[in-house]
């Protein structure tokens, strides 16, 4: 091989043109790709959807929670008993057209209903898929995969409230909230996998811990399964403690914790006010027609030492 005097005064011009030669011949010539874009839409409130033009009917899922159920606030002889968690519904590749309105339902203390006017999942027309709130059984909801939410516990020893029960999600049923001792039962925590932790039976006789938000579909904000909230401490009479406010269920359908209570006790400001239930959730996950612009993969060096090792590309 023929050298010129410039090659032999700098070897960086000649593994320059060496790299030159070897991605040539490794990569070839630029070429352009297309990859399928998938969006995903939450439905948090609201009553209508307007499907949108890059639908694609044979590949998405749709999916639902069922909102949670409030606790029951503590009464003068009885604490309140945990609200059940919300159930999970889902059904895959459901036909729509682009610009279509749909209607839909998700609030909280309701069944979340889509693609009908029905605000339960029994009412007519049929819904495409439906959740059951409040820890309805999956036999209720509307769906090819269905969870039921957890159960409220009721109060445990000394009038504490009932720990509120964790809404289903993706992964499983929701877990049950638990009753306590002393202290206000713990909330169950959402469906398995990335569902929301239960919130913190109380003891201290002020509010118990909220449920913890779902995380499913993704971590900031967090839209998933709620856990429930806690249930709250019973009342000392003798020390005029009053009883702990249940925790609020978390998003998305958890139920809400029991405030606690004391047998006989006289004062009203001595009842633990209840927690309340979250509100239910819509995910709607498709793959889009527009697959964007075509682009060009680059590859631009700067510095170092390059080698070139079995037809691959070795920056050190």
């Amino acid at each position: 091989m023929y050298l010129s005097n410039t090659f032999r005064e700098s070897p960086q011009t000649l593994v320059a043109v060496l790299l030159l030669i070897g991605l040539m011949q490794y990569v070839g010539a630029p070429t352009q790709t297309n990859a399928a874009i998938t969006k995903r839409v939450y439905l948090t409130s609201g009553t209508s959807w307007t499907v949108p033009n890059d639908w694609v009917s044979g590949n998405n899922t749709i999916e639902a929670i069922g909102a949670g159920a409030h606790g029951g606030a503590g009464t003068r002889f009885t604490s309140g008993i945990g609200g059940a968690g919300g159930g999970y519904a889902k059904i895959s590749n459901l036909s729509l057209t682009g610009g279509a309105s749909v209607s839909y339902r998700v609030t909280t203390l309701s069944d979340t209903v889509f693609n009908s006017t029905a605000t339960t999942c029994a009412g007519a027309p049929t819904p495409s898929v439906c959740a059951k709130a409040s820890g309805g059984s999956a036999a209720l909801s509307i769906g090819t995969v269905k969870y039921t939410g957890g159960s409220g516990s009721t109060g445990g020893a000394g009038n504490s409230g009932g720990g509120g029960g964790g809404a289903a999600g993706p992964g499983g049923n929701g877990n049950a909230g638990t009753s306590g001792s002393s202290n206000g039962g713990a909330g169950g925590s959402g469906g398995a996998g990335a569902g929301g932790a239960g919130g913190a039976g109380d003891d201290s006789g002020f509010t118990a811990g909220n449920g913890g938000i779902g995380r499913e579909y993704d971590f900031i904000p967090g839209h998933g399964s709620g856990g429930g909230g806690g249930g709250g401490q019973y009342a000392n009479v003798i020390d005029f403690i009053p009883g702990g406010d249940g925790g609020n269920g978390g998003l998305y359908g958890g139920g809400g914790g029991g405030g606690g209570s004391a047998s006989g006790e006289i004062d009203s400001f001595m009842r633990g006010a209840r927690g309340d239930g979250a509100p239910g959730l819509i995910v709607i996950t498709y793959e889009s027609t527009d697959t964007g612009s075509p682009s060009q993969a680059k590859v631009k060096i700067l510095g170092g030492q390059v080698k070139i090792i079995g037809g691959r590309v070795l920056i050190k």
